[in-house]
């Protein structure tokens, strides 16, 4: 009884459920100098240079997750050199069932970028995005797939019990404020408060759908709603309560009462404990939206099957052939019982949370920013599930205005990978992640098949400002260089002699660890230094051993050897 339709139907939830994308925004572009991405997903640090977003040129960033793969349906026949989908005889129930979880979960993200700004400020930086949205995911629940594969069990009386069979999706425009600044030195915080126009929402599914299968007949029943406020007149079957659903058309007059406010605060801080040590840590989309007039709709039925009796079709004058289109036409109307939605009241409000993440980075950089290597854990709160994740991004800006990060995630609840970002000159931002790594012997991925996708084009109105309240990560050395100066100081002179007690011209002097704090003798062998308070000087010069001595005042001679 698992007819052509129902094979349909399931192949292409597996075909959805392998076409996932991976989150948001695309993380291997984190710790990209000038990225405008990663103040998204942490507001204490930004590009550090003005810039301008024109409508979608701006970022195209979509995403999603789930915990399904091209193998939790796909199974490899080796012997005969072909792909078996789960529903096949000779793929066993064990074997199907055992690489599910009790909720088998996608859900997707899309967003597009309408306008934004970002620009250096006299006290931080000042950023702006208006970006439309869309959220919408599914859960299935593994009793579901328990049914379709297993039926009814060995011929005995089967029972299942399935819920929370749901679905959402939701459209809404973003419009954020963003501002960091410098509390210290080497402490940056940033704030983004955002404001969320909801434009339209559905949610629903299958509540509760008993199955009880025995020889002699199987029954359904179920329990579904549907709550929306999409602005649509619904067009029923007929007047009253009992009246079903039947179609729709749009309706422009209901675009006010469906349009919804919410709000998002998104809070990152950014730490440089040393010099070139950068750690970040931020917590986005806390809030939600607050739909208002859901209208709320519900679906209750039994169906009893038994099979047909004196199938006879074809005899236009069989008093059987008349008695087999009844009992077809009375279960196609059974069936179409219970998925029949009628109104069941509408709800003043419904708040909806948005999909909160966390970030925790650390970024080491060297070569004067031209080289880093960092670290990026995440989780994202979806609706259906929670999902974390951790990479190793390493980044090269070989010249100003190129820039390459890559990507290797060896931490994931479902998926591993590799993803790629490119930046040319400060304008054009491409990422993509993450390329499966883990396949079987034909090639067909193990993982769940996860692609991120960012383009984005942005106008730059200024270079990379040099400044203290610039983005923390991309001034770590400015950072250190300043703490070097609100050291307490003193100015040490002396003499360099050799083991004769003649001068030494042109020896080297400087305070160990301090590159900036350098002198050289003149031809009396006299120097004179500024360093910090109880620094060590090293004297050294052409054929001479090089000695390091320890400052404890105002005066430090030496005598160098060959």
């Amino acid at each position: 009884m698992k007819t052509t339709f129902y094979k349909s139907l399931i192949l292409g939830l597996s075909f959805l459920s392998c076409l996932t994308l991976s989150a948001q925004y695309n993380k291997t572009s984190y710790f990209m100098k000038g990225s405008t991405t990663k103040q998204l997903m942490n507001p204490a640090l930004n590009s550090g240079r003005a810039y301008l977003d024109l409508p979608i040129l701006g970022g195209i960033d979509l995403g999603t997750s789930s915990n399904m793969g091209v193998t939790t349906f796909f199974f490899p026949d080796e012997e005969n050199d072909q792909l078996l989908t789960f529903l096949h005889p000779d793929v066993s129930a064990d074997q199907f069932l055992d690489g599910l979880a009790d909720n088998n979960f996608l859900e997707m993200n899309s967003r597009f970028a309408l306008f934004g700004f970002g620009a250096n400020t006299k006290h931080g930086y000042l950023s702006f995005n208006m970006d439309f949205k869309v959220d919408g995911g599914m859960n299935i629940p593994k009793s579901f797939f328990a049914f379709l594969k297993k039926g009814m069990d060995n011929g005995t009386r089967t029972t299942y019990d399935i819920r929370d069979l749901k679905f959402y999706g939701e459209g809404y425009l973003e419009t954020g404020i963003g501002y960091s600044i410098d509390l210290l030195d080497n402490l940056s915080v940033g704030l983004r408060l955002k404001g969320l126009l909801g434009a339209s929402t559905l949610n629903g599914g299958i509540d509760q759908m008993l199955v009880d299968m025995t020889p002699e007949e199987w029954t359904f029943t179920t329990k579904a709603s549907l709550s929306t406020n999409a602005p649509v007149n619904f067009t029923y079957s007929e007047s009253g309560p009992n009246g079903y659903v039947n179609g729709g058309n749009p309706a422009l007059g209901k675009i006010k009462d469906a349009i919804s406010a919410g709000y998002g605060i998104d809070f990152g801080v950014a730490y440089s404990p040393i010099k070139d040590l950068v750690l970040s840590a931020a917590v986005t989309d806390l809030g939600g939206i607050k739909w208002n007039n859901m209208l709320v709709l519900k679906s209750a039925g039994e169906v009893k099957y038994a099979g047909i009796n004196n199938l006879n079709i074809g005899d236009d004058n069989s008093n059987t052939n008349q008695e087999t289109e009844e009992q077809l036409e009375e279960l196609v109307d059974d069936m179409k019982e219970i998925i029949q939605f009628r109104e069941d009241g509408t709800l003043p409000s419904e708040f909806h949370r948005l999909t909160a993440s966390t970030v925790i980075g650390a970024e080491y950089s060297a070569w004067k920013n031209r080289v880093s290597a960092g670290l990026l854990y995440t989780t994202d709160y979806n609706r259906f599930d929670n999902y974390s994740e951790m990479m190793f991004v390493a980044n090269i800006r070989p010249v100003d205005l190129v820039q390459l990060s890559a990507s290797y995630t060896f931490y994931s609840e479902y998926a591993k990978g590799l993803g790629v970002s490119l930046a040319l000159f400060n304008t054009l931002f491409i990422a993509w992640e993450r390329t499966l790594l883990n396949v079987t012997p034909d090639y067909m991925p193990i993982d769940p098949l996860t692609t991120s996708i960012h383009v984005g084009l942005h106008i730059p109105l200024s270079g990379n400002k040099k400044m203290k309240h610039s983005a923390i990560n991309d001034r770590s050395a400015e950072v250190f260089q300043a703490a070097v100066e609100a050291m307490e100081k003193v100015e040490v002179c002396g003499v360099v002699l050799n083991a004769e007690g003649e001068p030494i011209k042109d020896a080297n002097v400087y305070a160990e660890g301090y590159s900036d704090f350098h002198t050289m003798t003149d031809a009396n062998g006299a120097y004179s230094l500024t360093v910090p308070k109880g620094a060590r000087l090293r004297f050294s010069a052409l054929s001479y051993k090089p000695q390091t001595l320890k400052t404890k005042g105002d005066k430090l001679d030496v005598r160098l050897k060959h």
